[in-house]
């Protein structure tokens, strides 16, 4: 009887053990999973931030990781992490950039990029990765992963921009308001847009300022109307155009990153004609 009892309590403490190493594992790949859930959207995050910047999407995460301000990246990214990006996808509409960040579980065996993106995979749609169709990673229950497409921000991004316009074309409205010095028909007193000399310049190079947009700071002033850096540029970054229809009516205008089905960009421009 004592054997039979040591024999019971031996496989009753190794039962204990394997149901022990079990809940360790168990938790072991809760905690991985939840710092890859953590990176990859530090990741995403990073990317979308890139893309706010710059108006492009970075080639690959070592691509973002050397840029600057980025450099933490290289220390967030875990082994069976990537990004794929697709620049140039065409709909009726636009022409856009698809971007996805993806990472698989390492205890499961990793899917190849390629098959990853193939359209074999898409879990929503019919088509591969790069083209224009709707497309979603593969339903494995095994990937973590994000995508973000261009034309997802047009129409905020766009309105935006429009709002900021606006908001200089009244600083050259109340400058018309005030300014009855000159006059718009011979011999007649009256107001006037102020006249670059020129159909179109930019207001950076009316204002006289000689940086960038990532190094714009302080105020300037044209014609004695006050431009800030969020004057002289776009939310992208690209220069804002003053056009001089005539000394009534002028056009405020801004290239965007966007890029239309027919290859020509997307310009945003407010105007007035008094």
């Amino acid at each position: 009887m004592a054997q039979i009892a040591i024999i019971a309590f031996f496989f009753l403490i190794n039962a204990l053990l394997v149901l022990a190493t079990g809940k360790r594992v168990e938790l072991s790949d809760a905690l991985q999973a939840e710092t890859r859930d953590e990176t990859l959207h530090q990741l995403a995050a990073a990317v979308n931030n890139f893309r706010h910047e710059t108006g492009t999407y970075p080639a690959n995460l070592d691509a973002l990781a050397t840029a600057s301000g980025y450099e933490f990246i290289q220390g967030v990214k875990l082994p069976f992490q990537s990004m794929a990006v697709a620049d140039n996808i065409a709909d009726e509409n636009f022409r856009f950039s698809r971007v996805t960040v993806f990472g698989h579980d390492s205890y499961n065996p990793a899917m190849s990029d390629v098959d990853f993106l193939a359209a074999s995979n898409n879990a929503c749609g019919t088509g591969a990765f790069a083209t224009a169709g709707e497309w979603c990673a593969p339903a494995d229950g095994a990937t973590r992963w994000w995508k973000q497409e261009s034309r997802e921000v047009i129409a905020s991004e766009v309105q935006r921009e429009r709002r900021r316009l606006v908001r200089l074309l009244q600083k050259f409205n109340a400058w018309y308001n005030d300014d009855i010095t000159v006059s718009t028909k011979s011999g007649v007193w009256g107001n006037n847009y102020p006249n670059p000399g020129a159909p179109s310049a930019t207001l950076v190079a009316l204002a006289g300022f000689t940086q960038n947009a990532k190094n714009c700071s302080g105020m300037w002033t044209w014609s004695r109307i006050p431009i800030d850096c969020s004057d002289l540029y776009s939310i992208w970054g690209t220069p804002t155009v003053y056009n001089y229809v005539s000394p009534t009516h002028i056009v405020l205008m801004s290239q965007s990153p966007f890029i239309k089905a027919d290859g020509s960009p997307l310009y945003i421009s407010t105007e007035e004609s008094l």
